[in-house]
């Protein structure tokens, strides 16, 4: 019998010590290190990806595709880690029971010894892995990287929605021949080109921000991810190899004897206007102003609410 149990009970672990990243394996998962982000790698093996920063879309498509790529990763271990808490439970549980069971049966006084002994040093055992601390993490470390992805994906479409070059060279244009307008207008004239000309710089110089900061989304996509493993990790090791706390667990043993995308914008009036034969008046320069002033900073306010849902995305610190 004691045979048997011995046997059933090293069948039952033989899961949770098989293979990298099993719930005995001390050391985080990060999916940096099978899958770089910059480099080529396969994920899955086989698949070839792309090179983060490669393509005329600014590396945007690379980088969504590596987010989705780590939050996958994630989840897959915590999905693991799960299962196998979980076999790690039912046996602690198991173990349990029979430590209650055995003597009620009249079972012999030092195999409900051995029962009690046992289920109680699995449970310090599972104190001083600390799972729940792991899968945890790597649920946050998903989810996290699954937001950014879908940021990724708002950041091509502000591409595809906007040109920000043909507003910055629209609004320059205008600029220039309302400038020169100005000089020979009327008093009134001048004073609402004047207002125009001003609306219009402004909006000028917040799509120019803008659209650096499209075209430097792919590096801040991979600071955030970079930061989101980083959080991970640490958040991973709290709680792990818990010595003190496995401690405790034995002694109360020895004690009690017991056991969590935007919609699209308008899409850019840029080059709406074309060469004219003549002349622009004061009004036809200020409503033309007005308008790509309005294009500019509809492409300003959507840049800056994808950033802004980026920094949701990170992981909240506890």
């Amino acid at each position: 019998m004691k045979s048997l149990a011995s046997r059933l009970m090293v069948l039952l672990l033989l899961p949770l010590l098989a293979g990298c990243h099993s719930i005995l394996d001390p050391a985080p998962y990060d999916p940096s290190r099978t899958m770089p982000w910059g480099e080529t790698a396969s994920s899955p093996p086989g698949t070839v990806v792309p090179v983060v920063g490669a393509g005329s879309d600014g590396g945007l498509t690379s980088a969504e595709q590596r987010l989705v790529d780590w939050s996958q990763g994630y989840a897959g271990t915590r999905d693991s880690l799960m299962r196998q808490q979980m076999g790690l439970d039912v046996l602690i549980l198991g173990t349990t029971a029979a430590a209650i069971i055995n003597p009620l049966f009249d079972g012999a006084r030092r195999s409900t010894l051995a029962l009690t002994v046992g289920a109680g040093s699995l449970a310090a055992g599972r104190v001083y892995l600390g799972p729940q601390a792991r899968w945890q993490a790597y649920h946050a470390g998903a989810s996290a990287l699954a937001c950014g992805a879908g940021v990724a994906a708002d950041y091509q479409a502000l591409r595809v929605q906007y040109d920000p070059s043909a507003i910055g060279r629209r609004l320059a244009s205008l600029l220039a021949e309302a400038e020169q307008a100005k000089a020979g207008a009327t008093a009134v004239d001048a004073a609402a080109l004047q207002g125009a000309i001003e609306r219009a710089s402004k909006a000028r110089r917040d799509s120019e921000v803008a659209r650096g900061q499209l075209e430097t989304a792919n590096l801040r996509l991979r600071s955030f991810a970079r930061d989101v493993v980083r959080t991970v990790t640490d958040k991973a090791l709290t709680g792990t190899m818990d010595y003190a706390a496995a401690l405790a667990q034995l002694r109360a043993l020895s004690g009690s004897g017991g056991a969590s995308g935007s919609s699209a914008a308008p899409a850019s009036a840029a080059g709406r206007i074309g060469a004219r034969d003549r002349a622009r008046t004061a009004a036809e320069l200020v409503a033309e102003l007005e308008v790509a002033a309005a294009d500019a900073n509809r492409f300003a306010a959507a840049m800056t609410e994808a950033n802004t849902r980026l920094v949701g995305c990170a992981i909240r610190a506890s």
